[in-house]
């Protein structure tokens, strides 16, 4: 469905004097400065269906000219290079929003700006935004320019105010309710509920006609609801008679008292609207940490035993919490999980905390942080005989370290016992982010390769924590968990998930090194030069170039088919060996060497080229350009007598195309420049024929030069 229209803005706890004294707010106006209010990493459009929300809950309007959205990945470094968005030249009145949002947005609240600048990951391991009043890349996470940011995901090169929030699920929002520099405290997940620049923003009361000593009236704030009052459990099916029978559940999460004046229960309407059968709950509060049932009885709406929701509402008539159902079981409650899953349970706790059968529900488990283990990657069908082959990997995607000592891992239906050859894990302890692949012994449990299967994974208390189910095992690939969603795909024990698309991808990348230049004259930067000889374009982020001291890691750089890409020696750091050996390599992003160049002893202001499979020396420099080579020859040696031709043959020249380093002809060049570059049109020199220079008088000629060298000779002879 569409994102509903919803409150957004700085959320207020709601204190206590005495049990049902006088309530007291803490106001937006404690914030002194813009901050990120909401945001949606996925909603029903998908990946991109994101959003990040502006607030501004200062008493003066707030100019975005000159500011920036930027976002690091999980994986990215400082300084960052990509993932900016410049604002625009818009104003945020007080108490006013600012919505921007991704192109593929499809929300119903209007975008105030969109942009395709980066993607806001959904995955465990988050992200980090940040709002800047500068348009510059940020160095650091700590950078003067940064007015507020939101850490998200368990990441711990992630760079949040205090501890990071937690990653919303699809159509779910962080919202924050204060600014206390820690966004763990200070976002809550709820449905998503944007609010753009159109949205009604609290105006300023006149101030009093003028008098000996005006005082101006107070600015409006807007109003805010708690965030921690939650739907927990409900019963919409009892046994028998519905009617009069069936109650809702809330939890306040939070350590303070909630007043819920205003608050209404509702089930779901096709217009979205509220009921007239809506139940008011004005004359509720719930204490710090408490449970508060609401019965429904015969005047108030009635919940179906098919398809329905139970929407909680805030008094302007936004849904603070919404939990749709199927089929509803007779005497059983549906009700949340720790996971905030919810589950339907046999096991019906009215205004108690939740309990679940081992059947049902992974609840039972004493430690919270046994729920951030998850089924990551499953190997059912390795290549020949599979006994003691097959493997489960496992990932803490928590907060917290946890102990496997003592976990099961089992197949079977969810709601079956545990089997008597189930495999216990004994030994491992996983800490935040980190896999573990766990081979299955001959004498265990053997995962099918045919029909449906389900494997699941319980704690020490036996209760059950993941279950994951796949069909028809493929031989030799795993099925695994990747961007949000399970597939097929090549097998990665202990190593990122990577789909079986992008392998295929990986697999087509044809990146090369091309040109490397270690020695230039003074003034003139080394590159190293790569060339895409693939058929496809290639993502290089997370690509590195290093030598035998360091290394690069790329950005999200894209290398279209045929194209040269560059990388000086100011952007790489890299600064290359004049003498003795060095070895330049490009690796991907899983650390595989994909092309690699050894030289030694590079001579002054030469490149080091690929030219038909070989590297060479060259004293042509030609980054982005297709590789030339002077060649040198001997020239040839003609007899010179009487005319000598004026033409030489000048140095050879090879180019490497720059689609693909494919074998040209060789040109001989009638003229060349002392730069080498070709000047004139392919010719050859003409050589000289010696029996065409002489005709038949020359014989005479020589006779008769041979007869008067013999006159002479007897002349001498007598006279002397």
């Amino acid at each position: 469905m569409k994102t509903k229209i919803g409150l957004i803005g700085a959320i207020s706890l709601v204190g206590l004097i005495g049990l049902m004294g006088p309530v007291s707010r803490v106001e937006a106006s404690s914030m002194t400065h813009l901050v990120i209010n909401q945001i949606q990493v996925e909603g029903d459009g998908g990946s991109n269906d994101e959003f990040i929300e502006i607030y501004n809950p200062t008493g003066s309007s707030v100019s975005l000219n000159g500011w920036s959205l930027q976002y690091k990945s999980s994986s990215g470094n400082f300084p960052l290079t990509s993932g900016k968005k410049n604002l625009p030249d818009a104003i945020v009145n007080p108490g006013g929003y600012f919505l921007v949002a991704h192109t593929s947005y499809n929300g119903l609240v209007a975008a105030d700006h969109t942009h395709s600048s980066f993607t806001l990951s959904g995955s465990s391991s988050g992200a980090t935004i940040f709002l800047v009043n500068s348009t510059s890349f940020l160095v650091s996470g700590s950078d003067s320019s940064i007015v507020d940011k939101l850490g998200y995901g368990s990441s711990s090169s992630n760079s949040p105010e205090g501890t990071a929030a937690s990653v919303p699920a699809s159509e779910q929002a962080l919202i924050r309710g204060t600014d206390t520099d820690n966004n763990a405290s200070d976002f809550t997940i709820v449905a998503s509920n944007p609010r753009n620049s159109a949205t009604d923003s609290p105006t300023p009361s006149p101030s009093p006609a003028p008098s000996p000593s005006p005082t101006p009236s107070p600015t409006s704030t807007p109003q805010a609801y708690s965030v921690s009052v939650k739907i927990s459990e409900f019963m919409p099916n009892p046994e028998g008679t519905d009617s009069g029978e069936e109650w809702v559940e809330l939890y306040n999460d939070s350590v303070s008292y909630v007043e819920l004046k205003g608050w209404k229960l509702d089930d779901s309407s096709p217009d979205g609207k509220i009921g007239t059968s809506a139940v008011l709950l004005s004359e509720y509060t719930i204490p710090p940490k408490e449970y508060l049932v609401i019965s429904l009885d015969e005047s108030a709406f009635a919940l179906n035993n098919s398809t329905d929701s139970v929407r909680l509402i805030w008094p302007d008539g936004q849904v603070a919490d919404e939990v749709s159902y199927e089929e509803a079981k007779e005497e059983e409650s549906y009700a949340k999980q720790p996971d905030n899953i919810f589950a339907w349970t046999s096991k019906v706790t009215r205004g108690a905390v939740n309990q679940f059968s081992q059947a049902t529900s992974p609840l039972g488990a004493s430690n919270p942080a046994d729920f951030g283990i998850k089924i990551n990657e499953i190997f059912p069908n390795p290549e020949g005989a599979d006994s003691g082959k097959e493997w489960v990997e496992i990932k803490n995607q928590g907060d917290a370290a946890v102990s496997l000592d003592g976990w099961i891992i089992d197949d079977g239906k969810v709601e079956d016992k545990i089997g008597a050859s189930a495999y216990t894990i004994s030994g491992v302890t996983l800490n935040p982010g980190q896999v573990v692949q766990i081979i299955l012994p001959s004498g265990s449990f053997a995962l099918n390769n045919s029909g449906k299967e389900t494997v699941r994974i319980f704690n020490s208390f036996k209760t059950l924590i993941n279950s994951v189910d796949y069909e028809n095992a493929e031989e030799d690939l795993s099925f695994g968990y990747n961007n949000d969603t399970w597939s097929w795909m090549k097998p990665t024990p202990n190593q990122a998930n990577i789909e079986a698309s992008e392998v295929e991808q990986k697999e087509k990348a044809q990146i090369f090194i091309n040109e490397v230049f270690p020695e230039p004259e003074k003034g003139v930067e080394e590159f190293v030069e790569l060339v895409n000889l693939g058929n496809a374009a290639v993502n290089l982020s997370g690509w590195t170039i290093a030598d035998n001291v360091s290394e690069h890691k790329l950005a999200d750089l894209i290398i279209e088919s045929g194209q040269l890409l560059v990388i000086s020696k100011s952007q790489s750091k890299l600064s290359f060996n004049n003498y003795g050996q060095e070895v330049v390599r490009i690796s991907d992003e899983q650390g595989e060497v994909i092309d690699e160049v050894e030289y030694e002893d590079a001579p002054k202001n030469q490149s080091y080229n690929l030219i038909e499979g070989s590297f060479v020396w060259s004293e042509l420099v030609t980054p982005g350009k297709a590789n030339r080579v002077k060649v040198q020859e001997q020239p040839e040696v003609v007899q010179a007598v009487e005319e000598t031709p004026e033409e030489v043959l000048g140095p050879e020249i090879l180019e490497l195309s720059e689609v693909a380093n494919e074998e040209l002809p060789i040109a001989t060049i009638s003229e060349a420049s002392d730069s080498g570059k070709v000047a004139g049109a392919s010719v050859s020199a003409p050589k000289t024929d010696v029996s065409k220079k002489f005709g038949g008088g020359s014989l005479w000629f020589l006779a008769g030069f041979a007869a008067g060298i013999f006159i002479c000779y007897i002349y001498l002879r007598k006279f002397t």
